[in-house]
């Protein structure tokens, strides 16, 4: 019995072959199939991103809460205070609209990423049509940047 085992070890793993190599519907499957993981990385992707731009805004906070809350203990007048609380206030929105910007970006580049991953699968569903059709829109995606110059 060892013999036979060995023997069946020695071939190698058995391949099966696809029943239908040239069949377009398997085909559709497995490339909606790809679509679906490569849409799916993107997300957690940008999932990933934006719990990091979160952590470092919560950080930034906390130094800042820490060092105004030092700040507040000294003995000062009125007018100080309102100060440093009104500075308090101004540099948390200006905080507020770059973390805002950051996620908003972070989310754009995900959809720029999602819309090339469809893009691509149209591309590979059409036999390259949507990257001849696309070549000849290039000057119209590229509008804004060349009226910029």
């Amino acid at each position: 019995m060892n013999r036979h085992h060995t023997r069946s070890q020695a071939r190698g793993p058995s391949v099966v072959p696809d029943p239908m190599p040239w069949n377009p519907v398997a085909a559709i499957g497995r490339n909606r199939l790809a679509l679906a993981g490569a849409n799916t990385a993107a997300v957690l992707r940008c999932a990933q991103n934006l719990r990091i731009i979160q952590e470092q805004a919560l950080h930034q906070v906390v130094l800042r809460r820490q060092q105004l809350s030092g700040e507040l203990q000294l003995p000062s007048e009125r007018a100080a205070f309102w100060s440093r609380q009104s500075e308090s206030c101004r540099v948390e929105l200006a905080s507020l609209a770059q973390v805002c910007q950051r996620m908003a970006a972070a989310a754009l580049l995900t959809q720029f990423e999602l819309v090339g991953c469809a893009l691509d699968w149209l591309d590979t569903e059409s036999d390259g049509l949507v990257t001849l059709a696309l070549q000849d829109q290039q000057p119209a995606r590229d509008w804004p940047a060349s009226t910029a110059a």
